[in-house]
């Protein structure tokens, strides 16, 4: 253990949280995660913080957030209380984004559902 904390390894992570460990070598490279730390012999260990981390970012993957905007929202997050306007905006923009892809989503399910319910395919 390290400073009495849970580490993980990059392959425990990777089971936590389902990114494969390639995937996390990326999202360190690109700045997603720029603080995982190192074992002194160099390799990747990942406490509790990290993993909260990652669950974020996988919501966020999974709602259409791109790599950028998840790095913009961290690098505000990291700037403190200062910006927590800017990141607030940036979150219901994002709120916006999916409320409009799911009554995007929604409409078509129903479309489908009268179709299926007429057996009419086109």
């Amino acid at each position: 253990m390290l400073d009495n904390k849970k580490i993980f390894s990059i392959s425990d992570v990777s089971n936590i949280s389902g990114f494969s460990a390639h995937t996390l070598r990326f999202y360190e490279k690109i700045g997603l995660m720029p603080f995982v730390k190192r074992s002194a012999s160099g390799k990747r260990i990942y406490d509790e913080y990290d993993v909260q981390i990652l669950k974020s970012i996988s919501v966020f993957k999974k709602t259409g957030m791109t790599n950028k905007q998840i790095k913009d929202l961290g690098s505000l997050y990291l700037e403190g209380n200062k910006k927590v306007k800017e990141q607030r905006d940036l979150l219901l923009s994002h709120k916006e984004d999916i409320t409009k892809k799911i009554d995007e989503l929604s409409e078509a399910l129903n479309i489908i559902e009268e179709k299926l319910e007429k057996s009419c395919f086109l």
